[in-house]
């Protein structure tokens, strides 16, 4: 690759040394209205835009939502900018929505046209396991990946203890009180291979919290083999934007708005 000095432009993408700004993002804003503005005079049927919007606009969309977090600002433009082509037939000025966007953003099963809502779909990226913004970012969405992932242990040496979702246990450090972890006087960084063998004498006479881990633990079986983080939207276990797509999309009350087509 060239060596060159940023700011500068790569596959179509802005590259800042620091947080892009409104007038940065003016290229992915410019480029979809140079898209509309081509098609506008070819009198296209509302079957063709829809097809151009899908094949073009969100191939282009995706692209630029897979590298960069964007601003609520963008969304709306580009969004508004697409919904005039889409209803309006010369692609400009004032126009009728038959159908509500939300609806249009639904698959095709469920009575939309299969568009894919920018806020959700970036949303979407942002939450991956391999994100390319800063930890900052990661840790915000933290609670609700955890909610997705879980742990099947394989040795152990890479089980948070108290913290990781075990797929046989879920997470330790839900099942006591303050106090009962107190008790139990392992330590916040502990590894599940560090602690699933200790045997602690009188402690399965104490709370009922504790005897529960106790139980859960005796379902742990420890191998050779290294742990394993498992995706649970996937029948593979493995990461897909389209399950988490599909899994934080909003919903329609009925499948019965297909009637417009």
């Amino acid at each position: 690759m060239r060596e060159g000095q940023l700011p500068m432009t790569y596959l179509g993408i802005p590259l800042f040394p620091n947080h892009l700004t409104r007038e940065d993002y003016n290229v992915l804003i410019e480029k979809v209205c140079g898209k509309i503005d081509s098609w506008q005079a070819k009198h296209f049927s509302f079957a063709g835009r829809a097809h151009l919007v899908r094949s073009s606009i969100f191939g282009l969309q995706n692209f630029w939502c897979s590298s960069l977090h964007l601003p609520k600002y963008v969304i709306e433009v580009v969004e508004k900018r697409v919904r005039t082509f889409l209803w309006s037939s010369n692609g400009e000025g004032q126009y009728f929505s038959k159908v509500a966007w939300h609806v249009l953003c639904l698959p095709l099963k469920e009575g939309g046209l299969g568009f894919k809502c920018m806020r959700v779909w970036s949303e979407a990226y942002k939450k991956r396991d391999h994100d390319p913004w800063y930890w900052k970012t990661l840790l915000k969405i933290r609670p609700m990946l955890y909610e997705y992932f879980t742990v099947e242990p394989g040795n152990g040496k890479e089980v948070f203890f108290w913290q990781d979702p075990c797929s046989s246990i879920g997470s330790i450090w839900n099942w006591l009180t303050p106090n009962e972890r107190s008790y139990l006087q392992v330590g916040a960084d502990a590894k599940l291979a560090d602690v699933v063998s200790i045997s602690l004498p009188g402690l399965r006479r104490q709370t009922l919290g504790i005897r529960t881990v106790f139980k859960k633990l005796e379902l742990v079986s420890l191998t050779d083999c290294e742990d394993r983080w498992v995706w649970k939207l996937s029948p593979d276990a493995r990461f897909s934007q389209s399950s988490l797509w599909d899994q934080i999309r909003p919903r329609p009350n009925n499948v019965e708005g297909a009637n417009w087509l």
